[in-house]
């Protein structure tokens, strides 16, 4: 099923799906891809792999998946939603990489809105002397050679190409800014398209000069590696930017298509199971990165200053903000961390892991579920069996009387209450 989008542009229509159609198909690749993980995972007796795959399974749990109804937004105005409850944070996760896209592009969108573009002087290679040219948006596109080796070995050999071309001095001269992603494609050879989008404030950029700088960085990368390099050009696109909204889905996507991860091979897989920190597919360089972090300290500040604000409210007195005062203790306070699950595994065991993940699962899933219904109190919201778990039309008794404990759940109340629930559910299967 889908819906077709009236207001398509140049004249065609654009199928655009609903919220429980996007919360299926995310939460039936992360199924299928941990199911793959699991049957892999127990022919190379892999407890760490069969541990990841079953954080995927739990996160791709109906229960743990909703549709919500009435969402209001700041500006009062009603949406529908989705979401899941409690996240593995796995990239082999197609419901939590498609999340931390979105967070992504809300960032990357609210430095953009930040930033102001600017005439300034640089110094051009071409002319061999400085000038004065105005800023714009550029999208740049930059690819690595075909190379025979795994999808980590790959992504290392283009992370390591990267940090050589951002420290160049032709690239602080000509970027001012980045906003830079990764992603790859698996080719039907099981070899993989590696490459990075770039969302640049820059001034004129010769792209020869690009390919020759990038193409250095590459052939230097492949060195290192010890790996042979063969090319003898490497692919880059330069474009002038006419849409942000368009460029940050383009850089803000995805690392890979759904699809990929079945079809990768299985020892790649397993290997990827078994990264414990996984190259960075997403930052923010130059003045970008310094508009994000101004972003984020005025965000904390004012987190701050609400909650002292709420505290003096609670306590009946009037707020006075008083800037530089401490009670004499500038000492840090550190914070205590929940211990890796990658060292708990073989810490205590696969069998003995599985039940504290599940525990941890219900509480977080509990603990979600009161975050959103506060607030969110005037919204509707059911998992993917069709439980309604918070709606604000129906009432839900409490207290059960003692004499009818034993009928209850054949009694009026019982059944008026938990009516749309069955509704739901017989409409979902």
């Amino acid at each position: 099923m889908y819906r077709l989008n009236d207001n398509a542009e140049n004249g065609k229509q654009k199928i655009t799906y609903t919220p429980a159609e996007r919360a299926y198909y995310r939460r039936e690749k992360s199924e299928s891809v941990s199911d793959i993980l699991k049957a892999a995972a127990n022919a190379a007796n892999d407890e760490t792999a069969l541990a990841l795959a079953e954080r995927m399974r739990q996160c791709s749990l109906k229960s743990n998946h909703y549709l919500a109804e009435d969402l209001a937004d700041k500006n009062g105005e009603c949406f529908n939603g989705f979401g899941n409850l409690w996240g593995c944070g796995s990239k082999l996760c197609h419901s939590c990489m498609t999340r931390s896209a979105s967070r992504n592009r809300e960032q990357a969108r609210q430095v953009l809105e930040n930033t102001k573009l600017i005439r300034r002087e640089y110094f051009c290679y071409v002319k061999q002397k400085s000038v004065i040219e105005q800023e714009k948006f550029r999208f740049v596109t930059l690819t690595m050679p075909k190379v025979n080796l795994s999808c980590i070995e790959t992504l290392d050999l283009l992370r390591r190409a990267w940090e050589l071309f951002r420290k160049l001095d032709f690239t602080k001269n000509y970027f001012s800014g980045l906003v830079k992603s990764t992603e790859f494609t698996v080719r039907a050879d099981k070899t993989y398209h590696a490459h990075l989008h770039l969302l640049a404030v820059s001034v004129f950029i010769p792209e020869h000069l690009i390919k020759k700088y990038w193409f250095n960085c590459v052939q230097t990368a492949f060195n290192e590696s010890g790996v042979k390099f063969k090319a003898n050009a490497v692919v880059v696109n330069l474009k002038k930017v006419n849409s942000i909204d368009a460029a940050l889905s383009e850089v803000c996507k995805y690392i890979t298509k759904s699809d990929s991860w079945s079809a990768i091979p299985k020892a790649h897989l397993l290997e990827i199971a078994n990264v414990r920190r996984f190259p960075r597919m997403f930052e923010m360089t130059g003045r970008l990165k310094r508009v994000a972090r101004r972003i984020r300290e005025q965000k904390e500040f004012e987190k701050a200053l609400r909650v002292e604000q709420e505290n003096a409210t609670n306590m009946g007195a009037d707020y006075v903000h008083k800037n530089g005062v401490t009670d004499g203790n500038n000492s840090k306070v550190s914070i205590v961390r929940r211990e890796n699950w990658r060292d708990l595994v073989p810490k205590i065991g696969y069998e003995r892991y599985v039940i504290e993940l599940e525990n941890q699962v219900t509480v977080a899933m509990r603990v979600r579920q009161e975050i959103l219904t506060k607030k969110y109190p005037l919204a509707t919201f059911k998992d993917l069996t069709g439980f309604v778990w918070h709606d604000p039309t129906l009432e839900f008794i409490d207290e059960i009387p003692t004499e009818r404990r034993e009928n209850w759940e054949t009694s009026p109340e019982f059944l008026g209450a938990n009516a749309l629930y069955y509704q739901t559910r017989q409409a979902f299967y």
